[in-house]
């Protein structure tokens, strides 16, 4: 028998009509239009709501929530990620196979965050390789989800909301997978993040900004080679790059400040030039500083 064991993250959300369960194990390019981005809230601790007619589990609505896996957890692979639109409660699952390919039989050590300012539920992953990369899921609930490489060679998955939801994220034995559900409810989100081809920038939100400006995201440019830089006028008031934590693989995370001259409006670019025309390909911000 199936075992499945939940604990309770508060996300926003919204449902679309139900349909049929959806799986992604290729790495589809993500759409290239920039919207607005949302700064990271801190982690607080996790506040919980009775669920509704949807999920039919105590679901929450913030926080940082962490469950162990068994310690001879056999998951090598994160394999694909299905999913069930149901209107009411949204159902996802990380699937995960082991070293010799087979399905595994417990799932990795997991923890997540509901990240309430960016409307992003990132679920850490004790895990290494992955057959996925990103998917456009636009499923009501879930606009798109990315799987990123940290500094430390270890995966996260993120996945970007939409409009207010609640949500519970838990582990199934046998198969050994990560279950998310999520069901409308909640407070609205403040921001999103900003997509491009190449890059997501997670931090800053478009808008005012304190020097120096932290800038946050993930991004697949050529050799993880990522460039920041701030423009007033035409005019270049601060440059710099940093090497994201992959590119060829997956997407990799990327972390950089800059302290730009002067003050007033401006525009921030994240992303790289290309090698063929020098132009442009990114996320381009409005802040004031």
């Amino acid at each position: 028998m199936k075992r499945l064991s939940f604990l309770f993250l508060g996300l926003v959300v919204a449902c679309t009509s139900g349909g049929a369960s959806t799986t992604t194990t290729a790495s589809p390019s993500t759409t290239s239009t920039t919207i607005s981005a949302s700064t990271t809230s801190a982690v607080t601790t996790p506040t919980t709501a009775p669920s509704g007619a949807g999920c039919g589990s105590e679901m929450a609505d913030a926080g940082l929530l962490a469950t162990p896996a068994p310690a001879a957890s056999d998951a090598e692979q994160l394999a694909a990620i299905t999913w069930d639109p149901d209107p009411q409660c949204e159902r996802f699952s990380l699937e995960f196979t082991s070293a010799e390919g087979a399905p595994a039989t417990t799932s990795p050590l997991l923890e997540a965050n509901f990240m309430r300012d960016a409307a992003v539920l990132r679920v850490f992953l004790d895990v290494e390789v992955t057959a996925v990369t990103d998917q456009l899921v636009q499923s009501g609930l879930v606009d798109r989800l990315y799987v990123v490489r940290q500094s430390d060679r270890k995966l996260f998955v993120d996945f970007h909301l939409s409009i207010p939801a609640l949500a519970a994220v838990g582990v199934s034995g046998s198969p050994g997978n990560i279950e998310i559900l999520l069901e409308p409810g909640g407070p609205a989100y403040e921001g999103a993040a900003s997509f491009a081809d190449n890059v997501v920038v997670v931090l800053p939100a478009p808008g005012p900004v304190v020097v120096p400006i932290d800038i946050s995201g993930y991004s697949r440019n050529f050799e993880a080679n990522t460039v920041v830089q701030v423009t007033q006028d035409g005019t270049v008031v601060a440059e710099d790059f940093t090497t994201a934590a992959d590119w060829s693989e997956t997407w990799g995370e990327f972390g950089i400040a800059v302290s730009p001259e002067g003050s007033g409006p401006a525009e921030l670019f994240v992303g790289e030039f290309s090698a063929q025309d020098g132009s442009p390909r990114g996320v381009i911000l409005d802040i004031e500083y």
